[in-house]
């Protein structure tokens, strides 16, 4: 402990003897945290690593404010609840999670509506005095009480966000029997999930459990590199199709929810499903009537032709696989795929997670090989994973919101917002005013 002291001799006070104590207490409590060279007297990089499932999540202690903060709880007594922005302790029995709030709305509207109160009265109410709260008695006289109203100081240091503190409202539960992750998640979706439901059928109002997302994966701005210096935004030369182009604006808005992402960037490309899966059967019609061997007369030849042109949707020529592979063909060269996948991100993903996706490899380390229609089969399965949540469908894996799948999805993201581009822009015209 003395030569940790010594190294935070820099610090000013009272910083110091709170990163001193704070240290002190992981040390005891065999809590893990991590010490790196301060970066001035009043910043000091120290983050605590508490559990979370099987994991940890880094809680910083980076400035005065939040190591007093972290020294005024009891965090030893606490973990996360993975996937979302909770809290959990097995010895108090209680959960507590930060709730979503959509669009514009306030935590004073919400409780005007669940308490009944009028306009004018619920001004004159201080946020700290909003409260709501439901109790369930249980058989051995401990009751259950579910509360919604403002983060606690716990919650606070533990899961702080830099928004207006008096804007953020969380969901405490306490009277719990519980032991483990596994518990602490299912407790926190049922009892949550199912009093958010009612919420929304009383009074109109949707929210839902925070997510947790992994530090600095959001929001991601779409690859594209960036030209030279010298490159202007002059008047615009093309047109895009603007339904496609809608549903790439709303793709790149999406930025908390890959799943509403990749969907949105594979409608882009479905739109030109027809386009290009006709083009390829143009051309093998062609190349079949042009063989000199062709016979109009003979049955086989004919079925030939007619295989080439049959529809097996509404839409297009040949199943939607097939459409997928014949958009990314048309609209972008193998070389283009290459450069993409020649990123160190993408790179580590498929070294490491790909398989957490879909079993479909993408050859990235064979220069030769043209990865398109490999790339086109991975991205479907992908998209099949997303759409079919059947529960049928669980055996051969699926991608839901709020899971480690959906935080790796966003290298996948990245990919498919890359072809969805270039689809527009193979696409589009020459502009006409």
């Amino acid at each position: 402990m003395e030569e940790k002291e010594s190294k935070l001799e820099s610090i000013a006070e009272p910083y110091r003897t709170s990163l001193i104590q704070l240290i002190s207490r992981c040390d005891k409590a065999g809590i893990e945290y991590e010490l790196d060279t301060p970066f001035d007297k009043d910043t000091y990089p120290l983050s605590l690593y508490l559990p979370s499932g099987r994991d940890k999540r880094r809680v910083y202690a980076f400035n005065s404010k939040e190591a007093q903060r972290l020294n005024q709880v009891e965090f030893e007594k606490y973990v996360f609840i993975q996937g979302y922005e909770s809290i959990c302790s097995y010895e108090y029995g209680s959960i507590e999670a930060y709730i979503k709030l959509f669009g514009r709305m306030r935590p004073w509207i919400i409780f005007r509506r669940l308490l009944n109160i009028s306009h004018d009265e619920i001004r004159k109410v201080k946020k700290e005095d909003l409260v709501f709260e439901v109790k369930h008695q249980t058989y051995n006289k401990t009751p259950i009480i579910i509360t919604i109203n403002q983060p606690t100081n716990t919650m606070l240091a533990l899961a702080g966000r830099e928004l207006d503190e008096g804007s953020s409202l969380t969901i405490k539960i306490r009277g719990l029997k519980i032991s483990n992750q596994q518990e602490a998640t299912t407790t926190l979706q049922k009892l949550a999930n199912s009093l958010f439901f009612q919420i929304l059928n009383a009074i109109g109002i949707p929210i839902m459990l925070e997510p947790y997302r992994e530090p600095g994966i959001f929001p991601r701005l779409p690859l594209v590199k960036r030209r030279a210096k010298e490159s202007l935004v002059v008047f615009p030369k093309y047109q895009y199709d603007i339904d496609p182009l809608n549903l790439y604006w709303c793709a790149t808005s999406a930025f908390e929810m890959p799943l509403l992402q990749f969907l949105a960037y594979y409608q882009v490309l479905e739109f030109y499903f027809p386009i290009y899966s006709r083009q390829e059967a143009q051309i093998e019609v062609a190349n079949i009537l042009k063989d000199p061997g062709f016979n109009p007369d003979h049955h086989l030849d004919i079925g030939k032709v007619i295989s080439a042109v049959v529809s097996k949707t509404t839409r297009g020529f040949g199943d939607e696989r097939a459409q997928l592979r014949a958009t990314i063909r048309g609209c972008i060269q193998d070389k283009e795929v290459h450069e993409l996948m020649d990123s160190n991100t993408i790179k580590e993903h498929f070294k490491a997670d790909f398989k957490k996706l879909s079993p479909l490899k993408v050859s990235i380390d064979n220069k030769d090989f043209d990865l398109r229609e490999q790339l086109a089969d991975r991205l479907y399965d992908i998209r099949c994973k997303i759409v079919h949540t059947k529960a049928e469908e669980a055996e051969k894996g699926r991608i839901l919101p709020f899971t480690k799948e959906e935080s790796l999805l966003t290298v996948e993201v990245d990919i498919i917002e890359f072809i969805a581009r270039k689809a527009l822009i193979a696409g589009s015209k020459k502009l006409v005013i």
